[in-house]
């Protein structure tokens, strides 16, 4: 027997359907998801490998082959940690921040086109409602690091 979906059922569906939004947002400006993802994080400053595979729950040779292609393109680069010249940090170039500000101009007009056909005061709390899972988002990971290991 079928049951009405739940609001997190709904929330969840719609977070599936978003991604694909931002995924055909990121394909016009030759960008993948993980490739935003990552520039997204250094936009906040440069990491080490090992801190960006955590805060992106992916292995650290995952986080290698991703900085290969953006150091490639010049949006990306590694320089010796200056704490500790054995570990390599990665840096959003100028470029980099370029590019990162040209996708998020592509995903936002996505997102504007989508959000347009919702009257104006249900457009307004769309776009609040994602804000709070930033929020929310940042508190969990804030928790997840201060969980013993």
């Amino acid at each position: 027997m079928d049951t009405d979906p739940t609001p997190l059922d709904v929330a969840t569906r719609a977070a599936g359907r978003l991604s694909k939004v931002v995924e055909n947002a990121l394909d016009e400006v030759g960008l993948s998801l993980p490739q935003y993802r990552l520039m997204v994080l250094l936009s906040d400053g440069s990491a080490v490998a090992t801190a960006l595979a955590r805060r992106l729950t992916v292995s650290r040779p995952s986080i290698t082959a991703l900085a290969d292609g953006l150091v490639d393109r010049g949006y990306v680069e590694r320089l010796p940690d200056p704490l500790d010249r054995r570990r390599v940090t990665h840096t959003l170039t100028p470029g980099g921040h370029d590019a990162l500000r040209t996708a998020d101009v592509a995903i936002r007009g996505r997102l504007e086109t989508v959000v347009a056909h919702l009257p104006s005061r249900q457009r307004r709390t769309a776009i609040e409602g994602l804000a709070l899972w930033v929020q929310a988002l940042d508190l969990h990971r804030a928790a997840q690091e201060a969980a013993p290991a």
